[in-house]
């Protein structure tokens, strides 16, 4: 099995083991400002990106500029998802598939989607899920 490097591995900043990744056939971009907690977990074909270039007037511009990718402890990361410029709080989970930039996921919240957007997100004090129909900027909950 396999997995794709940018830049050079390490493992302060990728959290886990090359074998980690290689068995979950990631690419992690460790060129940017990376930082994953060796607490979290990673599906299959999760693509990380941490770097890019900037639109100038609608063109490309040439310089690359670095971007943030946090994974916080606990946080799951489930197989396709790509991250790009985003932190992704303890115990959060990112679905199958979803596509995550710019974005914090707040603790305890699933997103889905491309773009992703929070779906629910688990009450601590309830112990229940908690349907987000909106976002979580002006949620109106409902109950599963």
């Amino acid at each position: 099995m396999s997995y794709y490097t940018l830049g050079n591995y390490d493992k302060a900043k990728g959290g886990h083991d090359e074998s980690y990744y290689c068995e979950r056939h990631c690419l992690i971009d460790y060129r940017g400002d990376l930082k994953v907690s060796p607490l979290s977990y990673f599906g299959f074909g999760v693509r990380v990106v941490t770097q890019s270039h900037a639109l100038v007037d609608g063109a490309f511009y040439a310089p690359a500029i670095n971007k943030t990718v946090i994974v916080g402890d606990y946080a799951w990361v489930t197989s396709y998802a790509i991250l790009y410029n985003c932190t992704i709080s303890h115990h959060a989970i990112v679905s199958i598939g979803a596509v995550v930039t710019n974005m914090t996921v707040p603790p305890y919240t699933v997103v889905a989607g491309n773009p992703a957007k929070p779906i629910v997100r688990w009450d601590l004090e309830e112990k229940r899920w908690i349907k987000l129909s909106v976002a979580l900027d002006s949620p109106e909950l409902l109950d599963i």
